[in-house]
């Protein structure tokens, strides 16, 4: 007579850490092979954890993120087993990647920012775009590099393109002339233009070349508009802003930014532009005065003047919130235009 069928059975676990408590239910079932299964290797990593057997838990939990890169509970479990077992590194990357990935109030975002807190004093940011419904991240593909900038000398871009936030529509529309060699040489001369303004830009840009020698990104400037990647430009004034990046709306389409003259000052001019930059690779605003991403979330652009931060370069948490971003499969990637 055959014994009856066993249904497969839930092990809960609660790790106390810190912080607070997660809990993460696995199912397993008795005739399943533990290699063809993750929730074994899942909950020994759990259990070498809650022993505080940290070298081991995240040696396992390393190899299931591998297979699971944006499960978050096991990327939560990584960067603290890390943590635990004094590896920064390890522990930095698995927790910025929740971070940059998730938004303010999802669960294992408040953990693992309070966590790198904690343990590091870093306070990356969420890189989700709000401007896209849902929320997404973004960035630009690595077969992009090195992105190809032109910085404007002094052209200002037609009226309709800076007296009010512009849809994808209208973006696309300057995507599309700024394909054409003659638009861009026809632009006017922006009044209070100065040509040690473009060298302010390029000093800000240039804040971000550490990126380049970790093999994030890289860039090369470019005289030629129409194989642009990201393309600046200049204005009269911005409404309740020092500058704006606008990302692609579509496939081939380059990113373009516009700097507000509404200040000569070419230290303010080289803050600006290095923040702006930031957020040409994909990165959104901080919440920390100390970092240069802090201003404004986007969903209160032009209602609230942009803030102004203290940092001319990049921080500790700029930092490791580019790494994280570029570390990531985002949910859209940016793609060069110009070969």
């Amino acid at each position: 007579m055959r014994p009856p069928r066993r249904t497969p059975r839930k092990i809960l676990f609660c790790s106390m850490t810190l912080l607070g408590c997660l809990i993460i239910v696995f199912s397993s079932a008795r005739a399943a092979p533990k290699k063809q299964s993750p929730a074994p290797s899942a909950a020994s990593a759990l259990k070498l954890y809650q022993q505080s057997r940290f070298r081991m838990s995240q040696e396992l939990f390393a190899r299931l993120v591998q297979a699971k890169p944006r499960d978050f509970s096991l990327l939560f479990y990584l960067g603290m087993s890390a943590a635990r077992n004094g590896d920064p590194r390890t522990a930095e990357s698995a927790l910025s990647r929740i971070v940059v990935s998730t938004p303010y109030d999802n669960p294992f975002h408040v953990q693992a920012a309070k966590a790198l807190s904690t343990y590091y004093g870093l306070h990356p940011y969420s890189c989700l775009q709000v401007a896209v419904d849902p929320p997404k991240t973004a960035r630009w593909h690595s077969s992009a590099m090195p992105l190809k900038i032109y910085i404007a000398d002094g052209k200002q871009l037609p009226e309709k393109f800076y007296t009010k936030r512009l849809s994808c529509t209208e973006i696309s529309e300057f995507a599309r002339l700024s394909r054409n060699p003659r638009f861009v040489l026809d632009l006017p001369r922006a009044r209070d233009y100065r040509s040690d303004m473009k060298s302010a830009v390029i000093h800000g840009l240039q804040e971000w070349n550490w990126a380049g020698k970790e093999r994030l990104l890289s860039y090369a400037l470019v005289d030629d508009p129409t194989k642009a990647d990201i393309l600046v430009f200049w204005s009269p004034s911005l409404p309740g802003l020092e500058g704006v990046t606008y990302y692609p709306c579509a496939f081939n389409e380059p990113c373009f930014i516009q700097i507000s003259l509404k200040s000569t000052d070419t230290d303010r001019i080289f803050r600006i532009a290095a923040h702006e930059f930031g957020h040409a690779w994909g990165l959104e605003h901080s919440s920390h005065h100390d970092d240069l991403m802090f201003g404004v979330p986007q969903d209160k652009i032009g209602k609230t003047p942009e803030g102004s931060s203290s940092a001319t370069i990049p921080s500790r948490s700029d930092r490791a919130t580019l790494r994280a971003l570029y570390t990531i499969d985002p949910d859209i990637w940016f793609h060069t235009v110009g070969r």
